[in-house]
């Protein structure tokens, strides 16, 4: 008996890491009627019936069919030393019926896995100036495909893949840092040609809360808390036409943002100034672009019922 026991443990360790495993389905029909007035019945309203039931409605073919199913699923796995993997998998189909052409779109996101580890156990002596620190990271593939006529006269196809990472850390002092960026391409097919997708952002944020100074502190009621960010992204949309290999850009823009933001207590007041400001340019056609800058002081009362 203690040689099974033995024999299970490393398989009940095994569950006992794992996150419950899920699986749904979602199904749903719907119908439009534009051409006469129908009166449905209650079957028809509570959507109880066949997909004929739903498409068809005293004499009438509805203008537009819709019938959609979804699957999703999913679990993970908590490892040694903080380290938890997991895993989704989703997958839609949708069929739209339209007097003058029926549609078919499939989407799928697979492989999608992240993998974390919280708070890394670090050396004595770092501690003294790094807290804690944790990373995640992952995969994602989508995969949309569109086809058009019924018999495949036009199928468009679009795969995009994304990598998310970030950075937590805590440091001495009540600093805290986060960092967290995606990088992500995609192509696709259509009958005239094919298309390319860059994107990438980029998040930095800080916070702080420290004393108040010497000369404030009979006039302050609180710590002094700052905040910080800076955001990045951009995206690049070009087209390759069919018989060529260049790829024309058509949407090509980067965005980038600064916040700055100082608060503290004056009973009965919170009070506090913040900064910002924004950057836009795109680099196709005119090359417009757009600067902003922004002032801001606040103040609010804080009443205890």
């Amino acid at each position: 008996m203690e040689r099974e026991a033995e024999g299970r443990n490393p398989l009940l360790r095994l569950l006992e890491a794992m996150d419950p495993i899920f699986v749904s389905r979602q199904g749903g029909l719907s119908s439009r009627f534009f051409r006469e007035a129908v009166n449905p019945g209650t079957g028809f309203q509570l959507g109880w019936g066949r997909e004929a039931d739903l498409r068809f409605l005293q004499g009438d073919t509805a203008s537009i069919f819709t019938g959609q199913t979804t699957w999703t699923g999913g679990t993970g796995v908590r490892l040694p030393f903080n380290l938890r993997v997991a895993g989704n998998y989703s997958e839609s189909t949708t069929q739209i019926l339209h007097l003058r052409s029926d549609r078919e779109l499939r989407t799928r996101s697979w492989p999608d896995v992240q993998v974390t580890l919280s708070r890394i156990e670090l050396p004595e002596g770092t501690r003294r100036v790094l807290e804690s620190i944790s990373l995640s990271s992952g995969y994602r593939k989508n995969s949309r495909e569109t086809t058009y006529g019924g018999r495949g006269l036009q199928r468009r196809e679009n795969e995009e893949w994304q990598i998310p990472f970030e950075v937590s850390a805590t440091w001495a002092g009540a600093v805290t840092t986060r960092y967290r960026g995606s990088l992500g391409r995609g192509d696709g097919t259509d009958p005239t040609g094919g298309t390319r997708t860059e994107r990438q952002s980029h998040t930095f944020f800080l916070s702080s809360s420290f004393a108040e100074p010497a000369f404030l502190k009979e006039r302050l009621d609180g710590p002094l808390r700052l905040s910080a960010g800076y955001q990045y992204s951009s995206e690049l949309n070009c087209r390759v036409p069919r018989g060529r290999s260049d790829c024309v850009a058509f949407l090509n823009f980067l965005n980038r943002s600064v916040n700055l933001r100082l608060e503290t207590v004056i009973t009965p007041l919170e009070v506090g100034i913040h900064l910002t400001y924004r950057n836009r340019r795109s680099f196709i056609g005119q090359r417009d672009g757009a600067t902003e800058f922004q002032l801001g002081l606040f103040g609010q009362f804080l009443f205890d019922s």
